[in-house]
């Protein structure tokens, strides 16, 4: 029994360390039963020798030196927010560890003051979103949605729906639910979107619209291979510094007529300034 749990958890363990998008498309297990063995996981009554897990792990066709113990390490990190000080000081090494999970992914606001802004798609679809970037400036496409009453009633019962065992689904709905909770987590993130075109709030305020789509998503497992692409390309382009910096020079003096005739009026005032001041020092030579 031990070697058939000591499979699994060593399946489960690989992709955290590999970073690969598409591993679950090689297992039989849905994404929503995935997450109830990973809670599993770490009951006490399920705890298995770690000398059983290096041997299994050290033992299949892509093992490598040491490798057991960074894929160990890997699942640790995705797993816990408190991590080993040896573990803490290598991470701190790295630019910016990139986090896929919603409460990783940059909300609305923090993604607008990063320089991105949110576009509609061509479409209708669910999984139409996509990312583009043209210097500082990043576009998230994504499929506009109009929350009103029915909203709640009818993504919950698809997601129930999708999670029926007997039925074969991507859960593209449970997946863009749980896509647009990342991306709010107050009104005023609903507000960023709201503005940009991607949410149309027929419901009430805008608070309102942020707890309707936190409620969905809190019983709710994602697809994680749907947005993997979208994330990945949103959370690579948040983390550089220049790109931070450019964004928020535009959004101060560029973001809208009245802020750049300011900015275009100081520095002429700034330039005459100067100008006086020359021709008054040559004057007095």
């Amino acid at each position: 029994m031990m070697f058939v749990d000591g499979i699994l958890q060593a399946i489960l363990q690989e992709p955290y360390y590999y970073g690969e998008s598409n591993w679950l498309s090689r297992t039989i297990i849905k994404t929503d039963f995935l997450t109830f063995v990973y809670l599993d996981l770490f009951l006490l009554e399920n705890q298995l020798p770690y000398r059983v897990l290096e041997l299994l792990i050290t033992s299949s066709s892509s093992s490598k030196k040491g490798l057991s113990m960074r894929l160990i390490e890997g699942f640790i990190e995705a797993n816990f927010v408190t991590i080993p000080e040896e573990m803490e000081q290598r991470l701190k090494q790295e630019e910016e560890p990139i986090d896929f999970s919603p409460r990783g992914f940059r909300k609305a606001k923090e993604l607008r003051n990063s320089g991105t802004w949110f576009k509609q798609s061509e479409n209708d679809l669910l999984t139409d979103f996509s990312f583009s970037r043209t210097g500082f400036i990043g576009k998230l496409w994504l499929p506009p949605i109009r929350v009103d009453e029915s909203t709640g009633p009818m993504f919950m019962n698809l997601i129930a729906y999708e999670m029926c065992p007997d039925l074969e689904n991507d859960s593209v709905v449970t997946s863009y639910v749980c896509f647009l909770d990342s991306l709010i987590d107050d009104a005023g993130d609903v507000q960023v979107l709201r503005d940009d075109g991607a949410v149309y709030n027929a419901l009430g305020s805008d608070e309102e619209v942020a707890k309707l789509l936190n409620k969905m998503s809190t019983v709710s497992v994602p697809n994680p291979e749907i947005y993997y692409d979208v994330k990945r390309q949103v959370q690579q382009h948040c983390p550089t510094k220049w790109i931070r910096h450019a964004a928020q020079a535009y959004l101060t003096y560029f973001s809208s007529p009245w802020t750049f005739i300011a900015f275009v009026a100081a520095i002429a005032v700034l330039f005459l300034s100067s100008l006086q001041t020359y021709y008054t020092i040559i004057s007095a030579k």
